[in-house]
């Protein structure tokens, strides 16, 4: 595993939710949160997004297939193997409400145990 100087800079609490994201750029790429906060989003994705990139997520709650869109750009990025990259997201202007979105997890997962079925 790779080792890295790291400054915390979070002033708001994250919430550990995985779900669908939609990374809407110039070729669509679908992707999964590992975490989220009123101001970011923490993804894990196939794609390689350049640093500084604006761009627009829309994540899928699946409970009910709701899609939240949410524009920010790119803080980030750490490459985890061959194909998968971690990344930061820093939103703009809009604000998430991820207690929300993480009891609505909850009660997802409890109904339905830890399957995540979901169409993009």
């Amino acid at each position: 595993m790779k080792e890295w100087d790291f400054i915390e800079r979070r002033r708001f609490p994250r919430y550990n939710v995985n779900l669908p994201v939609l990374q809407k750029s110039e070729q669509d790429c679908a992707s999964i949160t590992h975490d989220i906060c009123e101001q970011g989003i923490g993804i894990t994705s196939q794609k390689k997004i350049p640093l500084g990139m604006p761009f627009e997520v829309e994540i899928i709650i699946p409970d009910n297939y709701e899609k939240i869109e949410v524009f920010g750009r790119l803080v980030w990025i750490s490459q985890i193997d061959e194909k998968t990259y971690r990344a930061g997201i820093q939103l703009e202007k809009s604000h998430l409400q991820p207690i929300s979105i993480a009891l609505r997890m909850i009660r997802y997962r409890l109904v339905n145990g830890n399957k995540m079925t979901y169409e993009t």
